[in-house]
């Protein structure tokens, strides 16, 4: 009976966690989605210096604000570290070509017992949801993608579309 309360309280605390860190996710994309928005408006051609300056201050800020869901915690231990949960994952560095995010945490996860035979994983690092990945190449398959080669870094992505663009149907798979 005591295992059965323990695997209780353990799944519990899975689902609390994994809802705390898919509402941090959320918010990292609303901050996100807010940056391009001000990117897109600094990059209209018609923003003056002193605009450019103070749209540049905000996108600061913004960082610091992902830099805070970067490194949410819970009953102080940090969501995104891995399994070192007890720093902050993530911090900034200033360096000579200018500020970098910098990662401080691990790439295993925690895992808890939650019934018999049966682990569920208590969080995600933040190297795996954040950080470049070495990957394979690029195809694109398909309809009318408009995807050219380029030569840039890859990610490892494979597109596949209908005939046209407008009912096109977004594959991503691993290659």
């Amino acid at each position: 009976l005591r295992n059965l309360d323990q695997f209780k309280d353990n799944a519990l605390l899975t689902r609390e966690t994994t809802d705390l860190g898919a509402a941090s996710l959320e918010d990292a994309s609303a901050i996100m989605q807010r940056a391009r928005e001000l990117l897109v408006q600094a990059n209209n051609g018609t923003t003056s210096v002193s605009d450019l300056v103070g749209l540049g201050d905000r996108v600061d800020q913004m960082l610091g604000e992902l830099l805070g869901v970067a490194n949410t915690s819970r009953a102080g231990r940090y969501l995104f570290a891995g399994t070192a949960t007890d720093r902050a994952p993530f911090s900034l560095q200033e360096g000579a070509t200018g500020t970098r995010v910098r990662y401080g945490g691990n790439s295993e996860s925690l895992v808890l017992d939650v019934a018999p035979g049966v682990q569920a994983g208590l969080n995600t690092p933040g190297d795996e949801l954040c950080l470049r990945r070495a990957r394979g190449s690029t195809s694109f398959e398909g309809g009318n993608t408009g995807a050219r080669p380029s030569g840039a870094l890859d990610s490892a992505q494979t597109f596949t579309a209908n005939d046209s663009w407008s009912e096109a149907e977004l594959v991503i798979t691993q290659i």
